[in-house]
């Protein structure tokens, strides 16, 4: 097998790549693309490498091709700085014996629109149709992600997040607050379909809302119920990095929720996974061994830290440690999928609690975490 790589395409946020493994007789055997770009983790950028497309062609599937093209992706980790990998995965088990995990979900919400009835109606909304008012949603985003994991960053005037579609039905609304400053969003389409001889409208897709303040998030609850006789519910299609806004909801009852895992990753760069997380005033430490087939962040991994500030050194083989975990699981913790707590951290796959008064409690919190974008 031989592996190629070329650049498919290259911007101010990201570059694409394509990875082609080829047989010896040239014949393409599997490919994929990977992207370097930007992601959040606790409120700072770190370097990413995100994978999608990977495809075996069938007669050379369970030939190890896939494998060869990810093993040489974590090769070249330490030379492009990746920190961390991201995904979807089609099979969680799957990309596990890799190192990823689950560390983000799709979360779906679902509601009459007639239970929005707590919030006065909004009509201080405007359809988004000028490079400035892309430029706004673009801050709204930037403001609104600042504390969210991994949501890429956003840049550029005419920003296709924010275009209607072709056919003219999703359309994003933009709210300011009384000062004039661009506050929050709403991409929304309406879903229509045709009974004998009338036009019946279900459901309100909204498949974004940014918010930079309580009132912000109130203001896009009351600019949906000028939907109200147009659309019987309302369809959330991703607020997992939103807790707000099931938060804000009142009528628990009436709501539905389908949470579809979503998103894996694999730690690529131990010491700047530790050092973004973030740290409590008052001083502490922990040492974490993490278990991984790649020397480069396999190893004992030692956290001091004060005043908001970390220091992490890797320590001698053998030297004795708070816990230790799996690659994988190390993803889970670092990303605040669930609070882990001393009575929960055994259940992790693989995991070993050492010390159940360590620090590390003290610093690995739950996040919110999730992506609108796919790849």
């Amino acid at each position: 097998m031989s592996l190629e790589l070329k650049v498919l395409e290259k911007n101010e946020l990201a570059t694409v790549e394509q990875m082609i493994n080829r047989g010896e007789d040239g014949e393409v055997h599997a490919s994929m693309v990977f992207t370097t770009r930007q992601s959040r983790l606790n409120g700072k950028l770190v370097s990413t490498v995100t994978v999608g497309g990977v495809g075996t062609e069938p007669q050379y599937r369970r030939g190890g091709a896939v494998r060869a093209m990810l093993e040489k992706m974590f090769e070249m980790a330490p030379e492009r700085g990746w920190a961390v990998s991201i995904l979807h995965p089609f099979s969680f088990s799957y990309y596990r014996k890799f190192g990823y995990e689950r560390m983000a979900d799709h979360l779906i919400m679902e509601f009459p629109i007639t239970k929005l009835d707590s919030f006065p109606r909004c009509a201080d909304f405007a359809q988004v149709k000028t490079s400035q008012q892309r430029r706004d949603c673009v801050a709204v985003y930037e403001k609104w992600a600042e504390n969210r994991n991994v949501v890429f960053p956003r840049a550029g005037e005419c920003s296709p997040h924010y275009d209607m579609d072709a056919d003219n039905k999703r359309r994003t609304y933009l709210w300011k607050d009384a000062n004039g400053v661009p506050a929050a969003y709403i991409i929304c389409e309406v879903d229509k379909y045709y009974w004998v001889n009338q036009l019946k409208n279900i459901n309100l897709q909204v498949y974004e809302i940014a918010f930079t303040s309580p009132e912000a998030l109130r203001a896009v609850f009351g600019f949906i119920r000028m939907y109200e006789g147009e659309n019987d519910t309302v369809k959330i299609h991703n607020c997992a990095m939103s807790p707000e806004v099931d938060m804000m909801l009142r009528h628990y009852v009436h709501a539905t929720y389908q949470i579809v895992p979503d998103l894996a990753t694999r730690v690529l760069d131990v010491e700047t996974v530790l050092l973004a997380q973030k740290y409590p005033v008052a001083a502490g430490e922990f040492t974490l061994q993490i278990q991984d087939t790649l020397a480069f962040t396999n190893g004992v991994w030692k956290v001091t830290f004060a005043d908001g500030n970390a220091k992490v050194e890797k320590m001698p083989e053998g030297t004795p440690c708070d816990a230790v975990l799996p690659v994988a699981q190390f993803a889970r913790l670092a990303y605040g999928y669930d609070e882990i707590t001393p009575e929960l951290f055994d259940y992790l796959e693989g995991a070993k609690l050492n010390k159940a008064d360590s620090d590390l409690f003290r610093v690995f919190h739950k996040r919110p975490c999730g992506l609108f974008e796919h790849f």
